[in-house]
């Protein structure tokens, strides 16, 4: 076998094997086909590759847990550091670093007040140590 081909083999198996590997939880994707876990899903504004969570925990200390609506999970997504922080006020989930806005009503005054919010499964998934449901909904959350 002549040199030539020993170096043209050598890089055929090198494309081969840089095209077999997966991106891994957080990395920037197109199709579900280029993550280890399946999933290329738009968390925060990019699409990455991901997976359903219920904590930060799950999803390693780079990447958060963000809310995916009613269901009751997340999915995992790179930090968002420029958004409103847990606790604080808000009025949307667009606001806040977790994309959880929880809505109350002050009876006193009637009007709707706001505070940035994560889902958890337990109290030790919180800053205030409360974690639970809303009135009508399953979705665990911390309170304030």
């Amino acid at each position: 076998m002549s040199r030539q081909t020993i170096v043209c083999f050598a890089l055929i198996l090198l494309t081969s094997l840089s095209a077999c590997q997966k991106k891994k939880l957080g990395e920037e994707c197109v199709k579900h086909a280029e993550c280890g876990n399946e999933q290329c899903l738009t968390v925060v504004k990019q699409r990455v590759c991901t997976k359903e969570c219920h904590t930060d925990i799950e999803c390693g200390a780079e990447l958060s847990c963000y809310a995916s609506g009613s269901s009751g999970y997340g999915y995992c997504g790179p930090v968002d550091k420029t958004s409103k922080k847990l606790g604080e006020a808000c009025q949307s989930s667009s606001e806040c670093d977790h994309r959880m806005c929880i809505q109350n009503l002050n009876a006193t005054t009637g009007t709707k007040e706001g505070y940035c919010s994560k889902i958890c499964e337990t109290a030790k998934d919180c800053p205030s140590k409360d974690c639970g449901t809303g009135l009508t909904g399953t979705t665990k959350f911390c309170k304030k």
